[in-house]
């Protein structure tokens, strides 16, 4: 979380957008938030060429 920018960091903590996937006993296993298209990464491959 500390490496997060604002965006993300704000993003991540919000309790908005949860998806509850349930246990099966009528409570909840897990959650999960999905940032589909929401934030731009680069990284750089082994032959140090950068992509987005």
């Amino acid at each position: 979380m500390k490496t997060l920018s604002a965006k993300e960091r704000t993003w991540a903590l919000s309790g908005d957008g949860w998806t509850d996937v349930p246990d099966g006993r009528d409570g909840t296993s897990f959650r999960y938030k999905v940032a589909d298209g929401d934030f731009r990464y680069t990284f750089v491959d082994e032959g140090a060429r950068s992509s987005s």
